[in-house]
């Protein structure tokens, strides 16, 4: 490893507490907010929190989500002022008022350039007016001038409870309002897969208990996010599920999905999140891969393992390609097509299950 490596992997820390970054938004009018690309339950839910907490407060707020965009957090956004950004230089967002006079720029749930390439012109001259509130262990500590990061915490979500409860000089989360205590569960719940991820602690039971008491339809929020899929979301993960192969002693599952199968079943992007946990329901496989061809010669990759007694580290592992995220879920992306990749993911994983 590289001493400039080891420099940018010991800035990525948090120079601020809860307190300093609620101090920082109380002294804002106006925020726009940001997360990562493809944006999951997670990075809506914490997103869609901070923005409400700030309206409530009686202050400007919009968030800016990177596509491919899906409506399946439409009962979450609510009201939340948004766009979806459209990838290219001349977007309209960044003409927007809301956008380029905003006093004060929030990314959540990423702190990595890779995740925010979207944003990443507009990220660049505003550092110093930027605040951090992330969860993974590895990202790009030039982004934002104040950052909180826990690597402990299961969702930027979370962290997002904290922040908006004693933003809004609550006496505890139970009395969030509606909106935010809807948007913070749902962060929760779908980072730790309903609950069920070896990252959930103690204290994520207690914050879910509070939400809940403020309100938040725990089954009718699953109904909406998670049994609400079309036709679509079946067909390619049949076409997933047609594709997998066991490697390395049945200990490693690899899924590939082609530009064809989308065009073919008329999916999208956003309709693939969770098929790469499917594998892991196989006794003996301990790490899972779900390939995707993005372009003619780049495919992003998702790594999810279980927390057994291999708990291999699949952050280190996408580490390998350029990418991280957490020990049990990551991503990286891998510049070759879907054939190309396919074979050094095998390697990889033969390596680590060795």
């Amino acid at each position: 490893m590289s001493q400039t490596t080891d420099r940018t992997e010991q800035a990525w820390a948090s120079n601020a507490t809860v307190d300093q970054i609620v101090d920082r938004l109380r002294r804002s009018d106006s925020a726009v907010v940001l997360t990562h690309g493809k944006p999951d339950g997670d990075a809506v839910g914490s997103s869609v929190a901070i923005a409400q907490a700030l309206i409530a407060l009686g202050k400007k707020a919009i968030v800016l989500f990177d596509p491919p965009w899906t409506d399946r957090f439409d009962c979450v956004i609510a009201d939340t002022p948004y766009r979806v950004l459209e990838g290219k230089a001349d977007d309209p967002a960044w003409s927007d008022d809301r956008v380029k006079n905003a006093d004060t720029v929030v990314v959540v749930d990423t702190g990595s350039w890779s995740q925010l390439a979207a944003s990443e012109a507009f990220l660049r001259t505003r550092a110093d007016k930027t605040v951090l509130i992330d969860h993974h262990a590895h990202g790009d500590p030039e982004v934002a001038a104040l950052r909180h990061i826990d690597t402990h915490a299961p969702a930027a979500a979370q962290i997002a409870a904290d922040v908006t409860f004693n933003l809004l000089g609550l006496p505890s989360i139970a009395q969030l309002p509606l909106p935010i205590a809807r948007a913070v569960y749902l962060g929760m719940a779908t980072d730790t897969g309903w609950f069920k991820h070896p990252s959930v602690r103690s204290s994520t039971f207690r914050i879910a208990a509070d939400l809940i008491d403020a309100g938040v339809d725990h089954s009718r929020l699953f109904l909406q996010t998670e049994q609400s899929d079309p036709p679509e979301r079946l067909l390619i993960m049949q076409r997933a599920m047609k594709s997998m192969e066991l490697v390395a002693g049945a200990q490693g599952a690899i899924m590939c999905l082609s530009p064809a199968d989308f065009e073919e079943t008329g999916a999208d992007l956003s309709l693939t999140g969770g098929l790469v946990d499917l594998p892991k329901a196989v006794r003996t496989v301990e790490v899972s891969a779900l390939l995707t061809q993005v372009e003619p010669n780049l495919t992003k990759v998702s790594f999810r393992s279980k927390a057994s007694m291999k708990n291999i580290d699949v952050n280190a592992l996408a580490q390998r390609f350029g990418g991280g995220g957490h020990k049990h879920a990551a991503g990286a992306r891998i510049e070759a097509d879907l054939s190309g990749a396919k074979k050094q993911i095998v390697e990889a994983l033969e390596d680590a299950l060795r």
